[in-house]
């Protein structure tokens, strides 16, 4: 399954619901989850985990990014979307 996080209000409920075979993509405000010094970004798998990059680019985040979380374009994210089918949208 496909975990597409738009805000990080819900990552921690979605994070329980998430398997090892889950993908999960940070969107909007949820990239900033996806950085060294956000306190969610402890409870964020070791692999897995995905930002979109014109959100990390339109919030200046590319510096401060963990290093357990591989960017992606939308091409990337659509790909992700066929390969982990079916896809769950958190707002």
């Amino acid at each position: 399954m496909l975990h597409l996080i738009k805000s990080s209000h819900v990552l921690e409920e979605a994070l329980l619901l998430c398997t090892a075979s889950d993908a999960i993509v940070l969107l909007e405000e949820a990239v900033y989850a996806a950085t060294s010094v956000h306190p969610l970004q402890s409870l964020l798998p070791k692999q897995g985990v995905y930002v979109l990059h014109g959100d990390v680019l339109a919030r200046g985040l590319e510096s401060r990014l963990s290093t357990n979380v591989a960017i992606v374009d939308y091409h990337q994210l659509v790909d992700l979307t066929v390969e982990h089918s079916p896809s769950l949208t958190w707002s």
